[in-house]
């Protein structure tokens, strides 16, 4: 039970991390064309310019950050079942020395 409320929190975590990755470069740009053509230092072209590099990076950086997460999801599965093999592999060997001893 606990397992699986880890996995599940983990799993939204992983979500909302994501979907902050790719929101946030593009609203950083929008803020920055916001200043730049209140103060009238750019034309509102720059609006799309930003936006759209604030998207391509955002983009970048979720499916980056989705790789290593999938990548450390693995790696938790792969120990997970190293843990249940070895549990599994002394519950065993623990049986079996006590049949020896049932057997002398």
């Amino acid at each position: 039970m606990k397992k699986r409320l880890f996995n599940t929190i983990l799993s939204v975590n992983s979500v909302f991390q994501a979907i902050s990755c790719l929101i946030s470069p593009a609203a950083f740009g929008a803020l920055i064309a916001w200043l730049l053509t209140s103060n009238g230092l750019t034309r509102p072209w720059i609006y799309a310019v930003l936006i759209t590099l604030g998207v391509l990076v955002g983009f970048i950086s979720m499916i980056g950050f989705l790789v290593k997460t999938a990548n450390y999801e693995k790696a938790m599965r792969e120990a997970q079942s190293e843990e249940e093999a070895a549990e599994t592999a002394g519950s065993q060997t623990s049986r079996s020395k006590k049949e020896k001893d049932t057997d002398d």
